[in-house]
């Protein structure tokens, strides 16, 4: 049976989708963790006690993310949308779900933007499916659980991935991924041409890597 508290088939699977040019970090959300910055802490004074948790915790993995690649600690505040500010020179991107929390992180002159998603395998209802599998992606999922929460997530890390760089807001209706499974890897098929000519013209160079836990997917996009 699967650990829910083992961070370490995660961390392995986190790593599997990482070029040696980024470095990433995962932890379990703990409790009752207190705000390591006082500036951070005011980002989330009106959050609930797990908002803030997940917020504490993600934090602490992008640190550790950061320390990987030789920068110091320091708050990671907030833009106006709620995205981290990362420090000069660096990209990243963090992401939680159920209770696990990863971030990763790269220097600005190997990734212009990063996106990173965490998924249970069982995120997806078939209820929801013809919501977020594009007609073109059907074959691909034939009803299959798993391979819909795969889309999923490659959407979600296509979506963070481009914000900061486009501020585009696609729905899941306008992207399509053509999925090598045994790979781990995945590429934009097509995107609808209401974007912007920069992000249509971005997506060639966007690169997806994704790996399996037993209950979990970790998807990575790379620009």
């Amino acid at each position: 049976m699967p650990h829910f508290d083992d961070v370490e088939p995660l961390h392995e699977a986190l790593l599997c989708c990482l070029p040696d040019t980024i470095s990433g970090a995962v932890n379990l959300i703990g409790e009752r963790a207190a705000f390591d910055f006082p500036d951070e802490a005011t980002l989330r004074e009106k959050a609930g006690p797990g908002r803030k948790q997940e917020f504490i915790t993600g934090r602490r993995c992008a640190r550790a993310a950061l320390a990987q690649l030789g920068q110091a600690a320091g708050a990671i505040l907030a833009d106006e949308q709620g995205a981290p500010l990362w420090p000069k020179d660096f990209v990243g991107s963090i992401s939680h779900s159920k209770g696990f929390c990863a971030a990763i992180v790269a220097g600005s002159e190997h990734f212009r933007a990063l996106g990173l998603d965490l998924e249970q395998t069982n995120r997806l209802r078939p209820s929801a499916h013809k919501h977020v599998v594009h007609p073109r992606e059907m074959l691909f999922v034939d009803e299959e659980q798993v391979r819909a929460t795969l889309l999923f997530s490659l959407k979600e890390a296509f979506y963070k991935l481009q914000f900061p760089l486009f501020a585009a807001q696609p729905g899941f209706q306008d992207v399509h991924f053509e999925v090598d499974l045994s790979g781990g890897s995945a590429a934009i098929a097509g995107i609808t041409e209401t974007f912007s000519e920069s992000l249509q013209e971005a997506v060639a160079e966007m690169r997806f890597a994704f790996a399996f836990t037993e209950v979990q997917v970790v998807t990575v996009a790379m620009l």
